[in-house]
């Protein structure tokens, strides 16, 4: 079968003049498999069992593999654009994925206990780096008990002073209200049943000053009645996308 490829001269393969379009680069050829030469003035396809790759005109060949165990089938939703991810240096984390998103996340990985009235900060429940003049949409999800159903489980959204405003809404099973300040105690959270996980919702607007934040955003909890344990379940959320 001939192969045309517009624009390109037929030479003798190897030569000084023309280069390989397409070749296998360390691999044993199936039975079968062809090799389409071409003008070098092009960069290079090159194949692997696994991937494929282009060589720039520096023989410097950008590679992309497939780790699938089976039939797979990427799509991009762009028909005549360009997609850019990140900043360009490559990201292979789901964390700066987000990062470069401008999206932040928290998820507390054990268990929080407080069985005082005095706050405590949950800790490595918090989200740095709050950008000055930027506004935030906070989601925050808590897990959260009470070892008495008459015994609020408490808390503060904590952060720095450099928020201009931050005004939400705190829903839970018993109660909902608005809440329009960092730092301010929310109280009389009530529990449904004791020793039962239920869920509070925290969801608001951070609109910072002209300052960068000093200081992240956080989680204080404590208890209504001393002695009486609340507790911040494994897997709380806190989502925070900067606009």
């Amino acid at each position: 079968m001939a192969t045309s490829l517009t624009g390109s001269t037929p030479g003798t393969v190897g030569g000084s003049t023309y280069l390989d379009l397409l070749h296998t680069f360390s691999e044993t050829r199936a039975t079968g498999a062809q090799v389409t030469w071409g003008n070098g003035e092009g960069s290079a396809l090159v194949l692997w069992t696994s991937g494929v790759g282009v060589m720039s005109g520096d023989d410097q060949v950008s590679k992309f593999v497939s780790l699938a165990t089976a039939a797979r089938t990427i799509t991009i939703p762009d028909t005549t654009g360009t997609m850019v991810l990140g900043d360009g240096t490559g990201i292979s984390s789901v964390t700066d994925f987000r990062s470069n998103l401008r999206q932040f996340f928290a998820k507390t990985t054990i268990e929080t206990i407080n069985s005082t009235t005095t706050p405590a900060e949950v800790s490595g429940f918090t989200v740095d780096g709050l950008a000055a003049s930027k506004s935030y949409h906070v989601k925050i999800l808590l897990r959260a008990k009470s070892a008495a159903t008459a015994t609020g489980f408490r808390f503060k959204v904590t952060g720095p002073a450099e928020a201009d405003t931050f005004i939400s809404q705190v829903r839970t099973a018993q109660d909902s209200f608005d809440q329009t300040a960092l730092n301010t105690d929310v109280l009389n959270l009530r529990m449904k049943t004791i020793d039962t996980d239920e869920l509070i919702t925290v969801e608001g607007l951070l609109v910072m000053s002209d300052s960068d934040g000093t200081s992240p955003l956080g989680i204080s909890i404590w208890s209504e009645t001393p002695t009486v344990e609340v507790t911040l379940g494994e897997g709380s959320l806190m989502i925070v996308t900067e606009y």
